[in-house]
């Protein structure tokens, strides 16, 4: 593919979707239909260079998938400013697709990630300008915005009573977060094997984005104080009350910077509730579950904080 503009098409799938918006960088914009890019799919792994927590959109091949976008024309003038805007071509390459619109097939030209992270969400005005778009069908707009469902169960854990709901809630939400980022990465890492959540939390103890989210809050002094707290309901004598329903061993957290041992006793924590191993009206057991709740949910508030604002 060389770099000269034989054709003045875009198809916009991200922040361009939002029409003004577009309109203000390339004037000579003029949107010429709604079109759908065939076999890619939609997904959020751009670096952004201001915050490594967050992603910007992109596209990357999947045979059952559709991408839903506008096809605009400008003029070569708006291209090449286009082209500094997107990053081209440090950021992101440029190809040209066959666009499938109402009245049929056209060339356009298609930006594509060049800086990918795995474990990227976007911001929520970020998505929103997305979902806002009225021109997307209502199907795709809601598989775009299922991206987020996992905060459902995180807003519903705050509105329940009981503490071993309230927990189960919690980690639903960060296991729904974790399916969504982490399950792919262990897809790609493990290829032919059924990917588990014992898999996914394998994986994600070895996330640095997560790692360097837990020791950030490991100098915030509440998230520190209800860590602490959390650790001393845990520990019995010489060792410790989690039990590993795999092999039926403790599992230990004897070193509060280690965020493996940290999530592994989340985790069990949640597998001991579900094998009935912790049981509620238990007071030991309820106390462990509920400082469980009170360190994990500070943590999901922070690792949350990008989907949120």
């Amino acid at each position: 593919m060389n770099d000269c503009y034989i054709m003045l098409q875009y198809f916009a799938y991200g922040a361009n979707l939002n029409k003004d918006r577009f309109i203000e960088r390339c004037p000579s914009g003029k949107l010429i239909s709604v079109a759908t890019l065939e076999k890619y799919e939609l997904v959020f792994n751009k670096k952004n260079r201001r915050r490594f927590d967050l992603g910007f959109a992109n596209i990357i091949p999947s045979n059952n998938s559709h991408v839903e976008g506008i096809l605009y024309k400008i003029s070569e003038d708006d291209f090449i400013s286009l082209d500094r805007y997107e990053g081209y071509p440090e950021d992101y390459d440029k190809q040209i697709f066959q666009i499938r619109k109402k009245d049929g097939e056209s060339l356009a030209w298609v930006y594509t990630a060049k800086k990918t992270v795995n474990g990227l969400l976007p911001a929520k005005n970020y998505l929103d300008n997305i979902i806002d778009c009225k021109l997307l069908s209502d199907d795709y707009k809601k598989k775009v915005k299922s991206v987020f469902n996992f905060l459902q169960w995180f807003k519903r854990s705050k509105k329940i009573y009981d503490p071993f709901h309230k927990f189960e809630d919690l980690w639903k939400s960060f296991n729904g977060y974790a399916s969504v980022v982490f399950k792919p990465v262990a897809k790609k890492e493990n290829p032919g094997v059924f990917i588990s959540e014992n898999l996914i939390i394998k994986t994600i103890k070895k996330s640095e984005k997560i790692i360097n989210i837990y020791k950030e809050l490991l100098e915030n002094q509440d998230f520190n104080n209800a860590l602490k707290a959390f650790r001393k309901t845990i520990h019995k004598d010489e060792g410790y009350y989690i039990i590993r329903m795999d092999n039926g061993n403790k599992v230990k957290f004897n070193d509060i910077n280690n965020f493996g041992q940290f999530i592994q006793n989340i985790y069990q924590i949640r597998c001991n509730i579900i094998h009935g191993e912790k049981i509620p009206y238990g007071t030991n057991d309820q106390k462990i579950v509920e400082a469980a709740y009170e360190v994990l949910e500070k943590f999901l508030i922070r690792l949350f904080e990008p989907c949120i604002q």
